[in-house]
């Protein structure tokens, strides 16, 4: 759960930091990151467990595996449309991103704070808010091209904020009311903005979901 959490969030800062620099972002370049940086995450944590050590190394080896990746599967991957991480100086960005993300994760584990536990659900949370967007314009019919304007940077900060929020004033109560409050006012208020019911269903499964697993599977250990 924690390699999951951490990979989430990363992805949430990334793709964040794509549309304010206004640089391409679509699903398939968030899949793919997703599995190696995650598998990376993991892997570090299986083998040697958790520590600041492990977070330095883990925020090194999982930028610097997707770029290798990137670079060396050029045959399957069309230049037109992933063309964002030519630079190296884009494992500088991964990183700090993988590594925030570390650090507060660490924190919820040790220290079970709100507010970094707020922090840490909202962006899980966010990235997941953000994919199923994604998803639901490609399994439309939508094109690449479209799933890059899939959010903007004014509504990647209101969704993330209003989660945090909202993630922080039920991070007092008991997980399983916590959960439920939290997936059903974010549904509501996406219904609001004009969200489909199904939609409305999926955003109860992004919101809640963090805010139950992160608190029975990270949160416990501090407890």
């Amino acid at each position: 759960m924690f390699a999951v959490a951490v990979t989430l969030g990363m992805n949430a800062l990334d793709m964040t930091y794509h549309v304010a620099t206004n640089t391409a972002v679509h699903l398939n370049y968030v899949a793919v990151k997703f599995m190696i940086v995650f598998a990376a995450v993991f892997l570090v944590a299986w083998l040697v467990g958790y520590g600041r050590t492990q977070g330095i190394v883990t925020s090194l080896l999982g930028p610097v595996a997707f770029y290798l990746y990137y670079r060396f599967a050029s045959a399957t991957i069309d230049h037109s449309l992933f063309r964002i991480d030519d630079a190296v100086w884009y494992i500088v960005i991964h990183a700090i991103a993988l590594g925030l993300m570390y650090f507060l994760g660490s924190r919820v584990m040790k220290k079970g704070d709100s507010l970094s536990f707020a922090a840490f659900c909202g962006l899980a949370s966010l990235a997941l808010h953000w994919g199923w967007i994604m998803f639901v314009i490609k399994w439309t019919g939508g094109t690449d091209e479209a799933t890059m304007l899939a959010m903007t940077l004014s509504a990647a900060i209101v969704a993330f904020a209003f989660l945090f929020v909202l993630i922080y004033a039920m991070s007092w109560t008991n997980v399983w009311l916590g959960s439920f409050v939290v997936g059903i006012v974010f549904a509501a208020a996406s219904m609001l903005l004009g969200a489909t019911p199904i939609g409305g269903v999926a955003r109860v499964l992004v919101s809640a979901g963090p805010f139950w697993f992160v608190n029975k599977f990270l949160r416990a250990h501090h407890a």
